[in-house]
């Protein structure tokens, strides 16, 4: 499986992908790090960032 959520080593960030999970916003794999840093953002927008959903950029709030 050449799959790069499954092969990529590092988020974006930095962190290890030691536990990984794909970001709400972007195409990315994220680590839990920044996944609870995007929900802290979702819980800011309204109908919390489902219209945001899959947008391709972190919303700025």
């Amino acid at each position: 499986m050449n799959d790069p959520f499954f092969t990529q080593q590092k988020c974006g960030c930095g962190n290890d992908l030691n536990i990984r999970i794909m970001s709400w916003f972007t195409d990315r794999t994220i680590c839990m790090e920044c996944s609870d840093k995007e929900k802290d953002i979702r819980a800011k927008l309204p109908e919390h960032g489902r219209q945001h959903e899959g947008c391709g950029y972190i919303p700025e709030v």
